[in-house]
């Protein structure tokens, strides 16, 4: 025989509770949820291999290995909670995976690689003065010189000559 509900008594209010979401005041889940949301940007190690974390020194029993692994991994992944957030962190190079974050950072160092062997190669073709320059940038920057800003010219009308 079964049993008919009409809504009617507490106990049949409290079972409609659990079949609406969360978001409606009952107790069933809201379904997916996209926020929040963690994502990756992957960085080069102490011994210069690209990770987005670093697990394999978190259960050692080194203290200070442990603490430079957890904040190692704490700078490779950001939380966002809505929809700006997650567009501006894409903007900044923060990737959905730890592969597509990987990917992009052996991407942008191929094109580093790209722009300093083309500005390697037109250093040949340069001056005396225009190589000093180049290589006094190059031992300023951190990286491989890829551009060099050009000598500012004095503001102003360039002075008259005079015709003889």
């Amino acid at each position: 025989m079964p049993i008919i509900r009409t809504g009617e008594s507490e106990y049949d209010k409290e079972l409609a509770k659990w079949d609406l979401p969360k978001r409606l005041g009952g107790y069933n889940c809201d379904g997916f949820e996209k926020y929040p949301q963690m994502l990756y940007k992957a960085f080069r190690d102490e011994s210069g291999k690209a990770r987005c974390r670093d697990i394999s020194d978190l259960y050692t029993s080194d203290p200070q290995v442990q603490a430079r692994a957890i904040a190692f991994t704490a700078k490779c992944q950001h939380t966002v909670k809505n929809d700006d957030e997650y567009y501006k962190a894409k903007g900044q190079g923060w990737c959905d995976t730890q592969q597509d974050a990987l990917d992009l950072l052996e991407e942008q160092q191929r094109d580093i690689a790209q722009a300093a062997a083309e500005a390697a190669y037109s250093v040949q073709r340069m001056g005396e003065k225009a190589k000093r320059e180049y290589e006094a940038h190059d031992a300023a920057s951190e990286g491989p010189a890829v551009d060099v800003p050009a000598p500012r010219k004095k503001p102003g009308r360039p002075k008259k000559t005079e015709a003889a």
